[in-house]
């Protein structure tokens, strides 16, 4: 290939890359062996000069070639640039000026990308001609050139705004400094393509606030408030970094401000939306909400303003909330909910999972949050929304809800919107708990037949919504009312943990360890019935729903204590569990769940003491545990012994051990045994003596 100094490309070189690249983009291509050849054109020091002749001159080739040459001219930069010969970097960066008008504005933005790579790498001071081009572009009145100017500018913004904030050698003031009367003079631009750029580019800066912005913010505030009639996105952003940053600009605007963002919460975008729903929702008192709404965000809790700026917009607020809470039709929880328990998991549903030690505190005390909801977007944030305004605001909001979520529960509304409704319903739960009071028999009411509705969504956020009034349904069980209703949800949360659908399962059985909780020693008359449910689903669910019954019959065992300590309910539960604890090795991580549910188990099973009296374990200890588990008590600790030795020499020589190293065995089985330590009392000497 040719030499440096007087570069031209060779025809034959380049036919021969233009060919590779239409190969490299033909999705019938055999794109490993394109991608080696390319490889090999790589190793020519002027291969990135024919990228860039490609790029800027090859009129007649299709622009989807040319783009190819582009990407990929700009991933080479980024590792190569620095140590390219000078005259090889002052080419590419001649050819690529021009191309700042070029007549496709796919070319233009590819364009614009190298720009903002070569400025990552060679900065500013590297480029003079850069910033007098882009000036010109700028103030050109070919639109053309000004689109292509302003593309590379905010991809420059973007990445690297610090440069424009710096000073330069040469520049009698900083870049920024040069640029921003221009940007702001593009707030008034015909071209919609100008507006949004120039606002995108100097939202750029508000975190490091340049003196230049500073001292324009009046200017830039009022440009805020024009552009509102424009797409929202770029000045519902502004607003909400405004207020995270520098809230005191934007104080005597706050009335204006909210109302912008409460037409936001309406928009299309669903972006849009979410950041405008994030910015409504003011700081809560009381503590986090629960795990279905624990990812939301304030920004009115980060800027510590006064949540009662929103006092007045509740009639307008709460509506939109509610309509945002209903599915959307892309939401992929909607396909994922058509799952039943035939659909094998997938890998992704499997997240990582972390042991955290009831008797050592762990590195993740944090709850896995494998709810009824994952994924934060608009239907979740407005949900928090809701939550977070009825702990401010608390029975305030009822007489502007309660009446939508009536009319949404009625027979000509859409499951949807029903679904949303009992979502509501359950945000509220905390938060307006004095105003419901007096109505949530009749709440509880309504609910109990949703358990049983057609629709896999209903029933499952039916399941998380009951557990939030579970406190009220315990408390009224001395009242015959209150009595057949605890009956019912009991029976309906043991119902949905057979249900078919995944979904649903999971939602039942979390919420069944919540009535756990609450309901303790109300559960020992009920206890069969409860075991059989569980087992049953223990033999039909799959891994990841698995987990979650594991953690129901821990909770159980806490709830209820030495009550499970009876023969005709450990025959129902031990020997599943102990057969699964046999099928798995000693390198399977799905032991975790099952080493904390036999934790639970061992370690509770000594309230007989407290609870019903059974034995007289101050006289008996080695039957602390009861004669229905003493039986299993020396397989268990057994195991946790060869656990942590195979674990210990896994450290040292992991080849004989036939196992990974993993500490989270150790520590778990370290808990099991602590559990039998306290749950036998003396009598766990008997077996350190014999297995050690």
């Amino acid at each position: 290939m040719a030499a440096a100094s007087t570069w031209q490309p060779q025809e034959e070189g380049l036919r021969e890359i233009c060919g590779l690249l239409e190969q490299h983009i033909s999705p019938s291509s055999d794109k490993p062996r394109i991608w080696q050849q390319l490889q090999h054109y790589s190793q020519f020091p002027d291969f990135n000069n024919y990228l860039a002749f490609i790029l800027a001159h090859g009129q007649g080739t299709r622009v989807e070639i040319r783009q190819a040459a582009g990407l990929l001219l700009k991933n080479n930069l980024r590792s190569a640039f620095k140590t390219m010969a000078p005259s090889y970097q002052q080419y590419i960066k001649s050819e690529l000026l021009p191309c700042l008008g070029a007549a496709d504005r796919h070319i233009r933005s590819t364009v614009g990308t190298i720009i903002s790579v070569i400025v990552q790498q060679g900065r500013v001071e590297g480029w003079p001609e850069l910033l007098q081009a882009l000036l010109q572009c700028l103030e050109s009145k070919d639109l053309t050139h000004m689109e292509g100017a302003m593309d590379a500018l905010s991809k420059i913004c973007e990445d690297i705004p610090q440069e424009l904030d710096s000073d330069v050698p040469g520049l009698a003031e900083r870049p920024i400094n040069i640029f921003l009367p221009r940007l702001l003079q593009f707030f008034q631009s015909p071209h919609a393509s100008l507006r949004k750029l120039s606002l995108g580019s100097i939202n750029q800066f508000i975190m490091l606030m340049p003196t230049a912005l500073l001292l324009s913010m009046d200017q830039y505030l009022q440009g805020l408030f024009i552009l509102a009639r424009d797409p929202a996105g770029e000045v519902c952003s502004a607003f909400i970094q405004l207020i995270e940053i520098r809230p005191s600009f934007l104080e005597q605007h706050l009335r204006n401000v909210v109302e912008y963002m409460l037409q936001a919460n309406k928009d299309a975008d669903d972006e849009v939306a979410l950041e405008a729903c994030e910015f409504c929702a003011p700081e809560a008192p009381p503590p986090p909400p629960p795990p279905l709404l624990n990812q939301n965000r304030s920004v009115f809790c980060e800027a510590q303003l006064r949540p009662d700026s929103l006092r007045e917009f509740l009639p307008h607020l709460i509506p939109v909330l509610l309509s945002n809470m209903a599915y959307a039709e892309d939401d992929e929880s909607l396909v994922d909910a058509e799952e039943d328990d035939s659909f094998p998991d997938r890998d992704q549903d499997l997240k990582p999972r972390f042991h955290a030690s009831r008797f050592h505190g762990g590195e993740n005390d944090e709850d896995d949050d494998d709810d009824i909801i994952n994924i934060w977007n608009l239907r979740k944030c407005s949900a928090a929304a809701l939550d977070i305004l009825s702990n401010v605001f608390g029975d305030e909001i009822l007489p502007t809800l309660m009446p939508l979520a009536k009319m949404a529960t009625t027979d000509d509304a859409s499951w949807k919107d029903r679904e949303a409704a009992v979502l509501a319903l359950g945000a509220i739960a905390e938060g307006c708990i004095n105003g419901l009071y007096p109505h949530l028999p009749e709440i509880v009411s309504f609910l109990i037949p949703l358990l049983d509705d057609k629709f896999p969504l209903i029933r499952s956020i039916t399941c998380w919504t009951l557990s939030r009034y579970s406190k009220f349904i315990v408390q009224n069980i001395g009242r015959q009312q209150g009595h057949e209703q605890f009956d019912k949800v009991l029976m309906g949360f043991l119902r949905r943990i057979l249900d078919t659908n995944k979904r649903v399962q999971e939602a039942a059985c979390s919420a069944f360890a919540t009535l756990e909780e609450e309901a303790a020693e109300e559960l020992a008359p009920r206890l069969e019935v409860i075991l059989q449910h569980l087992m049953c689903a223990f033999g039909r669910y799959q891994k990841r729903n698995l987990r979650i019954v594991y953690d129901a019959i821990g909770t159980l065992a806490d709830a209820v204590g030495g009550e499970l300590d009876q023969p005709r309910y450990l025959e129902i539960l031990m020997p599943p569990l102990i057969s699964k604890w046999q099928q798995l090795s000693n390198s399977d991580k799905d032991l975790f769940p099952l080493l904390e549910c036999f934790t639970s188990i061992a370690q509770f099973l000594d309230e007989t003491k407290t609870i019903g009296g059974a034995y007289n374990i101050a006289n008996e200890s080695s039957l602390a545990l009861g004669p229905g588990f003493s039986q299993f008590a020396g397989p268990v600790f057994q195991r946790c012994i060869e656990l942590i030795q195979a674990q210990q020499l896994a450290k040292v020589d992991p080849l004989s051990a036939g196992v990974q190293y993993d500490k989270e065995f150790i520590v778990c089985s370290l808990d099991l045994l602590s559990g039998l330590a306290e749950g036998l009392g003396g009598g766990i000497e008997s077996l350190v003596l014999f297995f050690l």
